[in-house]
């Protein structure tokens, strides 16, 4: 951004010059100053910063959605290839997971079991050539790619025995990797506008912690901020053993975390709010009903919106709401996309600031275009 600071400064002058060279006749100088006005707008970035909410669907499919930051309706949008934004089952036959580098490009799992792969994708839905990119550069991952999300231009994506893994967006090789001190499979990931980690594991622990670049090369084991699994009367009702989904924070460093299990119909789900240092503030609603043709049964991924403040959950069942609403008192709002929606698993769900030109979103500090 230094170099448009100059070109900034350079232009303004030229205006200057302009301004004095010509003023006794004005009437030359409307369209030039028109112009350079403009173009000083767009070098100093003043144009709208949108989120948009991608979720994923398997066959191939990807769906991206700009949020109204009044009221946080959604309004799907299309890429190169229509509406779905991107739909190209061979490519990314369970599509999963969301990063995005500095540059704007986007990281999309290219399936949640094995083989999969990291792809890269453009803003408007061209994914790149394994030439240009793919992670790992060789092979596949071996394991399930529950999560992928990103900081600071680096790609994260946890794998098995608690491990997180780093990744170069270069190249798609292993960086190094963080641990948890729990082996089972961590599920939830997110990566705040500050680089702290949250991560839930289906066991009933909440991680919080912010790893630095030698904690990725040396293997540092972290331990839970919460263990509802050892203490289900932490939360109030207690904690339900079912397992913990998704996780995400709100712009005050608010933990929201998805208690239920994903797999299995009828099981009680609901939302679980904690403040920035683990304490409990608040659970929501129970859906244990599958069957109703609405709601958040079977819930499993949950993202913030910095523009709306609104929470965005999905759900494996079919019958309920693919997409619902909260707001941060966790309160449901109602669907933002109905079951009657087309989609055959709402299951990974992402967030992403875009800007024109290329920023970096002071608010939510996530790199777009």
């Amino acid at each position: 951004m230094k170099k448009n600071g100059h070109l900034f400064l350079t232009i303004s002058r030229l205006t200057s010059n302009l301004l004095a060279d010509y003023w006794q006749d004005y009437r030359w100088l409307v369209l030039p100053i028109a112009i350079i006005v403009g173009f000083i707008n767009v070098l100093s970035g003043q144009c709208d910063c949108k989120e948009f909410i991608y979720l994923d669907e398997p066959g191939g499919k990807v769906h991206k959605f700009e949020i109204n930051p009044a009221g946080g309706s959604l309004t799907e949008v299309g890429g190169v290839s229509g509406i779905p934004w991107f739909n190209n089952a061979s490519v990314l036959p369970f599509p999963h997971g969301l990063g995005v580098d500095r540059n704007g490009f986007l990281y999309i799992g290219s399936n949640f079991k094995e083989p999969n792969q990291i792809r890269k994708l453009d803003c408007l839905g061209n994914i790149k050539p394994v030439s240009e990119f793919v992670a790992p550069p060789s092979g596949n991952w071996g394991f399930g790619l529950y999560n992928i999300s990103s900081y600071d231009g680096f790609i994260y994506a946890n794998g098995t025995s608690g491990q997180i893994y780093k990744i170069d967006p270069c190249t798609g090789s292993i960086i190094g990797y963080v641990r948890l001190s729990s082996n089972s499979d961590d599920w939830g990931l997110h990566i705040d506008k500050n680089g702290k980690f949250y991560v839930t594991q289906r066991d009933g622990k909440i991680y919080a912690f912010t790893p630095t670049a030698a904690d990725f090369t040396s293997f540092t084991i972290y331990s839970p901020l919460i263990d509802l699994g050892a203490n289900p009367a932490y939360v109030t009702p207690a904690y339900s053993g079912t397992g913990l989904e998704g996780i995400t924070t709100d712009n005050n460093g608010n933990i929201y975390v998805v208690e239920g299990n994903r797999d299995h119909i009828n099981t009680p789900s609901r939302l679980l709010k904690f403040s920035p240092t683990g304490a409990f503030i608040a659970a929501g609603p129970v859906d244990n009903n599958g069957t109703d043709n609405a709601g958040w049964n079977q819930m499993v991924g949950i993202v913030y919106s910095y523009s709306s403040g609104k929470l965005y959950t999905t759900t494996l069942n079919i019958n309920e709401d693919c997409m619902y609403r909260w707001d941060t008192s966790l309160m449901p709002e109602g669907a933002a996309l109905g079951p009657s929606y087309s989609l055959s698993l709402c299951k990974s769900i992402g967030i992403v600031t875009e800007c024109c030109p290329l920023v970096a979103s002071p608010s939510t500090g996530q790199f777009a275009v």
